[in-house]
This record gives C-alpha cells, sequence and structure tokens, in this order.
C-alpha cells in the first residue's frame, strides 16, 4: 500500500472510530420530564431517556427509554427518591452505558428531580461520560421549595463536569408579559440551545484531533490507544474540551441567539 493510501486508509479509520459525539440526555421528575418530551420530538440522533416514580406521568410523555424509578410510595420527599434511584441503579446505568456526553435535566425543590438527579449524574461520571447537569431551579418566593433546590445544585457540582444553572427568578424577570406555558417553553428551547452549542464544540473537538494527525503531532496510535484526558492535554489550548474542569456557572440568558456570546464568556472554574 503506498504512503497516500495508507494516510486516506487511516483517516477513514480516525473517523470511523471517532464519528460523531453520542449524546444521551435524561430528564428526572417532572419538569424533566416535560423538557425530553420536547427534546424527543425535535432533536434527531440524541438518545432521550425519562425517569420518574410516578407510571402515569411517563405515560404521558415520549423518550426513546422511559423508567419508572421505585416501587414504594414516594409521597414527593427527595430523600425517598433519591433512595428508590439507588436501587435501580442497574437500569439506570444500562440506559446511558455509551454514551459519551449525558445530559442531566431536572427541575429541583420537589420530590423526584431532586432526589434522582444527583444519582444520574454520580452513575454517569462512573460510565465515563462528560455530564452536564442541567437543574431548573424555583423561584426564590418558594421558600422550602428553593432551600431544598440550592442544597441539590451542591451535589451536582460534586458528581457533574459541568452545572447550568436555570434560574426561573430570571425566566421571571425577562418574561414577565408571557403566559406561562410560552414562559416555560423559553426554558426548553434553551435546553434545546445549549445540547447544540455542546454538540457543536464536541464536534470541533473530533475535527482539532483530525488536524492533529493530519498536520503530525499526533500518531493514529495516539488516538486509538489514548485516554480522553490525555488527548486533550495534546490538544490546542483552544480546543473543545482543552480546559474542561470540574463545574461552571453559565449565565441563563433565554435569548438562545446570544448562546454563542455566552458560550464565549463561560468561567470555567
Amino acid at each position: 500500500m503506498s504512503e497516500g493510501s495508507r494516510t486516506i486508509e487511516i483517516m477513514r479509520e480516525l473517523g470511523i472510530r471517532l464519528g460523531q459525539p453520542t449524546i444521551a440526555v435524561v430528564g428526572c421528575g417532572g419538569a424533566g420530564n416535560n423538557v425530553i418530551n420536547t427534546i424527543y420530538w425535535q432533536c434527531q440522533g440524541i438518545h432521550t431517556v425519562a425517569l420518574n416514580t410516578d407510571e402515569k406521568a411517563l405515560e404521558r410523555i415520549s423518550a426513546h427509554t422511559k423508567l419508572k424509578i421505585g416501587d414504594e410510595e414516594t409521597h414527593g420527599l427527595p430523600e425517598i427518591c433519591e433512595r428508590c434511584a439507588e436501587e435501580s441503579a442497574a437500569q439506570i446505568r444500562s440506559a446511558i452505558e455509551g454514551y459519551e456526553i449525558v445530559f442531566v435535566i431536572a427541575g429541583l425543590g420537589g420530590g423526584a428531580g431532586t432526589g434522582i438527579a444527583p444519582v444520574v449524574a454520580r452513575i454517569a461520571q462512573e460510565e465515563g461520560a462528560v455530564v452536564f447537569a442541567v437543574p431548573i431551579l424555583p423561584f426564590s418566593v418558594e421558600g422550602k421549595r428553593r432551600e431544598l433546590a440550592l442544597q441539590c445544585l451542591e451535589q451536582l457540582q460534586e458528581v457533574a463536569n459541568v452545572v447550568v444553572p436555570l434560574d426561573n427568578d430570571r425566566l421571571l424577570g425577562i418574561c414577565s408579559s408571557m403566559s406561562i406555558s410560552a414562559a416555560f417553553k423559553v426554558i426548553d428551547q434553551s435546553i434545546l440551545r445549549i445540547i447544540e452549542r455542546v454538540y457543536e464544540h464536541s464536534a470541533s473537538y473530533v475535527s482539532d484531533i483530525v488536524d492533529e494527525v493530519s498536520g503530525g503531532f499526533m500518531s493514529i496510535e495516539d488516538v486509538v490507544t489514548a485516554e480522553h484526558e490525555e488527548i486533550v492535554d495534546n490538544l490546542p489550548l483552544n480546543s473543545a474540551y482543552a480546559n474542561l474542569t470540574p463545574s461552571l456557572e453559565f449565565p441563563f440568558d433565554p435569548v438562545w441567539d446570544d448562546m454563542d456570546r455566552n458560550w464565549d464568556e463561560m468561567n470555567f472554574c
């Protein structure tokens, strides 16, 4: 085989092995399930998973995988929902196994989302995925719910690579003239835009690897055998994941046309 033919074959093999990033989006509880329903109908190539302790609620939404979590009555208590999620860990693991990027979507402050989301994020981390948690925070006036939500947010920051909190207080200020249903559609569309941006940057990461190989800075053996972290260490500083560290604060901007600007202004901590 000529050198030119070998290079073409190597690049073809690289494309097959890397491909496009595989993404699963997991909705936990009622609010998370509602977002999953939107993603299922609007996004192709993304695997959707709906988790809930309420079987009837699951029947009302569309998802590629739907899991009823636990068998006991939860009474809307996060600690019971968390226990149910731990008992269902094998099923959750099976639903997200093999995906490179996992989004965990949940409305915090209630029972199911608050209890299930940190468990899912931890399992996804254990499976080697890059985990993006997108928690929806209740209004400040909701008192106890807000307190529970902030506690859960701390838990998510411990187990997710990236935390992108969406705050209903900001939604109220920006969408005050909208109906409730229209305002919550803004959240759905904002989450869709976040997923799109992550997908675009992930594809850019793959492109960076291809450029590094074709430029002679990495061998095909480096790409095929190296762990993700080792590959990142060898990429240019402006590549998609080069500066990715345990968590970040994302400014909730429901005007998704501004998402490019927001991405560039993210504070990686």
